[in-house]
């Protein structure tokens, strides 16, 4: 048939439905009155030639149905008279489609919720050209178990490589204070090379990218905005390109406006990039090593493997030109060549995942409910069922319309959990941490609702089978009889219902074990002794232009002044500075040689962190000092060159010795005499194991960059006012930065384990009042449909407390087996989340016991009291109960 008539029969069956079965009755009405016109002649009285012409067409109604279904475009007819009947039906049954509705909303919401997080995580495309050729590149330092990249690295990779079309270099975590437009502003700035945006593949939006001669030591300065700086300080006026700003005190050139979408590398935002101006000299003794990261574009074909065959090959003909002690230290470094987006999101990723593989089990705790709910449903509806068989309806057919039916119920719990979902995205961005990146993007996109629509789809596919198929095995000629038995769930019926049961356990174990493991390890985390108290600690990041602080004279005046002024606020106990604060890692480190020891070879020696700070420093957080004494301003040697050491320091360099008055070498420069001994404090996060540490007083080694840290008896950031007003009267171009409470500053080191553990604990509770709903639903329907036996046992001489124990028992075999069942699957998925545990075992064995039972106390109570009801029922009254 021609493409224009098919078009025009679909159209017609489709829209001119009416009048095409009006055509289909008065063909088949002539239809059956020639044959009955037929039997007449043939001799039989009017009505026996009605019946045998009825008898011989072989059904009207099912005449029809044949002759509908040959139409063209009839299963669009057909889907939507079934929606239409599905619709009707759930209508007639308000309570169960409020039930299911809520339910599936619930399920279908928590899914779409999670996913948006995971869609704008892990799926959201890199903001950069070809984001599949980006990768990251460093040296691995097998005895550090650490990977950094110096400059002389990053020339050799660039000119020698076969593997990348381009590498270029950045350095993070820089800061520059703007001046001269308005009040002083501190901002997050990045050093770049010229060819950091082309290897990225972006173009600022205004301006230009940095040429080569400005990439170089001494060039004048230049500097690209971000478009959040361009809009907010300078009012989004173009005439920003090619003005001159300060920073630092330093004058730069503004050359070019980022795009809005432009996002700098390691999810560090930088407000300004400024060149990065390296040098590419040789390796030598006299010239320190400057540490960078680099990132790179694989040529076409070229995978990561391959890469790092051609660093490895550059590395080991580097090594032969550098002097031997460096040469000995570079050795046994392995070359890394990591995707960029493995680089950006890999930490991310596991939690993201369990979370998304959480609120699947509560889907699919959901729809158990549902099917379970539907199950009991269908035995009201058998004879429905069976007229529709006896009609002609084929087993195929029914369960098309079941399913129909639970798809329109699907689609429903879809709809109300898209607005659930709205609401809980609000609820999970608040509350999201902020070392996700681009969590707080979360939002209903396409393909979240992609996502949406097919979960929706499957789920009610899922719960719709089982009660479709149990429906169409039943006996016709039973449940036509208008006196037919009792009605009552059939075996088939009754055996998918436990099966339903120990998938709703065995679903619920697992969430509730992973929750539990998750909460464990936050709670030891969270009870995990700093070592320091930060209640009642402000603490606040300045820093002083090096070309009007120059001298170290300059800079501990400034810093004593502070703390001079902090001390005296009212209800201020104590003020002190350091070059950085607990928590935060390290940005100082110094070689360590002890005095009368053999010195380590060249790149062996071990480091130490050094932390530069006031005097008050111990008090203000209340580090216990061990042994010896702690600087004294007020003493006469407190510029002689002292040393505070922590405890893991004497472990590590004076194992049962008194290290006071012992001398160490720092960096290969001067000897250091130890003074004081004081408790160790996490200063590279609360998991991460305590270094050896040392403490330098500032007016031996002062620093450009400071925190200010000030104990108060009232609220940290309510200071906040009076601190900015003394940096104000001693410098009103410095401002004040990174402004938080130590407290705070330790609670965000819980904060990804803290949201992963209350998320999975609210779906965890979830689960168990869906499956605690299912298992009393189930029992409950079970125990009304046995009602006569109950009678009938009780009547012959059982006693109440036989038919309790008869329905627990009963009803204890599915559970013992999802619980059974729950646990192994929770052991084997457990060691995916090892790695996301603090100082618990995947396999604890008194998490999965205190589950289990627990588990196991709700399932004894939903099922005890539909069993105590059926206890107490009186004989006579369930004999007489039809």
């Amino acid at each position: 048939m021609p493409l224009f008539f098919k078009a025009r029969s679909f159209l017609r069956n489709l829209f001119a439905t009416r009048r095409m079965d009006k055509d289909l009755d008065a063909e088949v009405q002539s239809h059956l009155d020639m044959l009955a016109q037929e039997n007449v002649s043939a001799g039989m009285s009017a009505s026996e030639a009605q019946r045998a012409a009825r008898i011989e067409l072989g059904g009207v109604e099912q005449v029809k149905e044949q002759v509908r279904e040959q139409r063209m475009g009839n299963w669009v007819q057909s889907v939507f008279a079934d929606c239409r009947f599905a619709l009707r039906q759930l209508r007639k049954s308000p309570a169960f489609t409020a039930v299911a509705v809520l339910t599936l909303g619930l399920g279908i919401g928590a899914n779409t919720a999670i996913f948006s997080m995971v869609n704008s995580v892990l799926f959201r495309p890199l903001p950069y050209y070809s984001p599949e050729k980006l990768v990251w590149l460093s040296d691995y330092m097998p005895r550090q178990h650490d990977s950094l990249v110096i400059e002389s690295d990053y020339y050799a990779w660039r000119s020698q490589n076969h593997a990348f079309t381009d590498v270029a270099a950045y350095e993070l975590g820089d800061t520059l204070t703007l001046t001269g437009t308005g009040d002083p502003q501190r901002l997050r700035a990045a050093r770049a090379t010229y060819n950091f945006l082309d290897v990225l593949g972006v173009q600022p939006q205004l301006g230009r990218m940095f040429h080569e001669e400005e990439d170089r030591p001494g060039a004048p300065g230049v500097a690209l905005i971000s478009e959040s700086l361009w809009r907010e300080r300078f009012g989004s006026n173009p005439a920003v390109i090619g003005q001159s700003i300060k920073l630092d005190g330093d004058l730069y050139t503004v050359i070019g406006v980022l795009a809005s979408q432009f996002e700098f590398l390691d999810n560090t935002p930088a407000d300004i990039i400024v060149p990065f101006a390296l040098e590419n000299h040789e390796m030598t003794m006299e010239k320190s090593m400057r540490i960078v990261q680099v990132v790179g574009r694989l040529r076409s074909g070229v995978t990561p493997t391959t890469a790092v065959a051609d660093l490895d090959t550059i590395n080991a003909r580097l090594y032969t030109t550098y002097p031997p002690a460096f040469a000995n230290m570079f050795k046994g470094f392995k070359s890394e060549v990591v995707p960029l987006r493995e680089r950006l999101l890999g930490k991310s990723r596991p939690a993201l995942l369990v979370l998304l593989g959480a609120v699947g089990f509560v889907l699919l705790i959901a729809c158990a409910n549902i099917a379970s709910l539907q199950l009991a449903r269908g035995v009201s509806r058998e004879k429905e069922i069976a007229i529709r068989g006896a009609l002609g309806a084929g087993k195929w057919r029914v369960i098309r319309q079941l399913l129909t039916e639970s798809v329109v119920l699907a689609f429903a719990g879809g709809l109300c959990g898209l607005l659930f979902s709205l609401w809980l995205i609000r609820i999970l961005v608040h509350l999201s941490p902020a070392d996700v990146p681009h969590l707080s993007l979360a939002h209903l996109d396409l393909r979240v609702l992609c996502f949406t629509l097919a979960a929706t789809v499957l789920a009610g596919v899922s719960f719709g089978l089982a009660p479709a198929f149990a429906s169409v095995r039943l006996n016709l000629v039973e449940s036509l009889k208008e006196a037919g038995t009792q009605p009552g769930m059939g075996l088939l019926g009754r055996g998918a219902q436990g099966a339903i049961i120990v998938v709703e356990l065995a679903a619920a174990l697992v969430l509730l074990s992973g929750s539990a493991l998750f909460l464990k390890s936050f709670l030891r985390l969270a009870t995990l002794p700093p070592g320091f108290d930060g209640q009642g600690v402000f603490t606040a990041r300045l820093s002083l232009p090096p070309n009007l602080y120059s001298t170290d004279a300059q800079q501990i005046s400034f810093y004593e002044q502070i703390v001079q002024q902090s001390a005296a606020l009212p209800g201020v106990t104590s003020a002190a500075v350091a070059s950085i604060l607990p928590l935060q890692g390290s940005n100082n480190g110094a070689s360590v040689e002890l005095e009368g020891r053999p010195p380590e070879a060249a790149g062996h020696a071990p480091q130490v962190e050094i932390v530069k700070i006031s005097p008050r420093y111990f008090q203000v957080l209340r580090i216990p000092l061990i042994s010896g004494t702690l600087f004294d301003p007020h003493n006469e040697e407190s510029d002689k060159k002292l040393l505070v050491v922590n405890q893991t320091f004497v472990k590590r360099f004076f194992p049962g010795e008194d290290p006071i008055g012992r001398r160490v070498l720092l960096a290969k420069e001067e000897y250091w005499t130890i003074v004081g001994v004081v408790a160790d404090t996490k200063q590279f996060g609360l998991t991460a194991p305590v270094k050896p540490g040392a403490f330098v007083s500032i007016a031996t080694q002062a620093s450009s960059e400071m925190a200010v840290l000030i104990r108060t008896s009232g609220q940290p950031l309510a200071l906040l006012p009076a601190v900015r007003s003394i940096i104000g009267r001693l410098d009103k171009n410095l401002p004040l930065y990174d402004v938080v409470s130590m407290h705070d500053l330790l609670h965000e080191q819980t904060s990804s384990q803290r949201f992963s553990s209350l998320l999975l604990s609210s779906f965890a509770m979830l689960a168990l009042l869906l499956a605690c709903l299912g298992v009393y639903g189930v029992t409950a329907y079970a125990v009304s449909q046995r009602i006569r036996e109950f009678g009938l046992r009780m009547a012959l001489g059982a006693k109440p407390q036989d038919v309790l124990l008869l329905i627990l028992r009963q009803a204890a075999v599915p559970a013992l087996i999802g619980i059974v069942g729950g646990a192994a699957l929770s052991l084997v998925l457990a060691k995916f989340i090892g790695s996301m545990l603090f100082a618990v075992r995947p396999s604890d064995p008194t998490t999965f016991l205190g589950m289990s039972l627990l588990l196991l106390a709700v399932v004894g109570t939903a099922t005890y009291v539909p069993a105590q009801r059926a206890a107490r029922s009186d004989p006579m009254v369930a004999l007489r109960y039809e």
